[in-house]
């Protein structure tokens, strides 16, 4: 039985409601073309990753996209046969792999946030610098993996 109190569940479906609705907003509605290639936001979620990692073990993001490691070799096969990731061995652990965009993907991947980044920005016109970080750190904590 949930014992969370009804006006704290209340607003949890509000914020919920309001994360859609927000991502209908920002997310293509198509899969989005990248390098001639559509992509689905799994594969573009995995190359975020890397874009601001620089470089990642395949459990690394198995964890962060909180997803199976099974998921993962999927996701990168498809992006390194699209030449857009690339893997090397471990240079501490001979049984893994790091992985990392290509240069030309990097290019792209830069690119492609920054489009988005720019088609979302008039989203938040409503809110002021400080409003944006007090949301940005609230959402980011919401979501911290306890």
């Amino acid at each position: 039985m949930n014992t969370t109190a009804p006006q704290r569940r209340k607003s949890v479906a509000q914020i919920l409601e309001a994360v859609v609705d927000l991502q209908r907003h920002i997310q293509p509605k198509q899969p989005a073309p990248f390098r001639g290639h559509r992509l689905s936001s799994s594969h573009l979620g995995l190359l975020f990753v890397l874009s601001h990692r620089s470089q990642c073990t395949p459990s690394d993001l198995a964890t962060h996209l909180q997803i199976t490691p099974g998921a993962v070799t999927q996701l990168v096969t498809r992006l390194r046969d699209a030449e857009l990731v690339v893997s090397t061995r471990h240079p501490d652990d001979s049984r893994s792999v790091i992985l990392t965009l290509t240069e030309a993907a990097q290019v792209h991947v830069a690119e492609f946030e920054s489009s988005v980044l720019n088609k979302s920005l008039p989203l938040f016109n409503s809110l002021s610098d400080a409003e944006l970080a007090t949301l940005a750190a609230l959402l980011h904590r919401a979501g911290e993996r306890t």
